[in-house]
């Protein structure tokens, strides 16, 4: 779960995604990135928040 599509991008691009996607490429057959709606943005907020905060 990523707060927006730049977090996801950036995420696609560190170290640690780059050495999984390379290790696990023959087990993946396809990749789709689901865009969805908080059902409850407050919450959802606070969640990033938090895990800024760590």
């Amino acid at each position: 779960m990523y707060a927006n599509r730049a977090a996801y991008e950036a995420h696609l691009k560190t170290p640690h995604f780059q050495k999984y996607k390379s290790t696990t490429s023959h087990m993946v057959k396809s990749l789709k990135l689901v865009d969805m709606q908080a059902l409850d943005p407050e919450t959802m907020s606070r969640m990033f928040k938090k895990m800024k905060s760590h």
